[in-house]
């Protein structure tokens, strides 16, 4: 399912997946909001997928979803 979300102010379609713990964004997402990205590689891994490395963490970032509201780290 698809859903219509703010990011730090600016719309953005996301996709939720509501047995997740985690949140993702692209390199390019975070570089279009001017987020700043607290390096510290890990790795993440999918279902029926190989396992890929992360660039880092994005903390506090204000996440609005109609009238829900949360600083998240991504």
């Amino acid at each position: 399912m698809f859903a219509n979300i703010l990011l730090v102010g600016k719309k953005l379609n996301a996709l939720v997946d509501t047995g997740t713990s985690d949140l993702f964004a692209s390199v390019e997402t975070a570089k279009m909001l001017r987020l700043n990205t607290k390096a510290g590689a890990s790795y993440t891994k999918t279902i029926n997928s190989k396992e890929v490395p992360t660039k880092g963490t994005m903390s506090n970032v204000i996440v609005q979803q109609a009238k829900w509201v949360s600083k998240e780290s991504i």
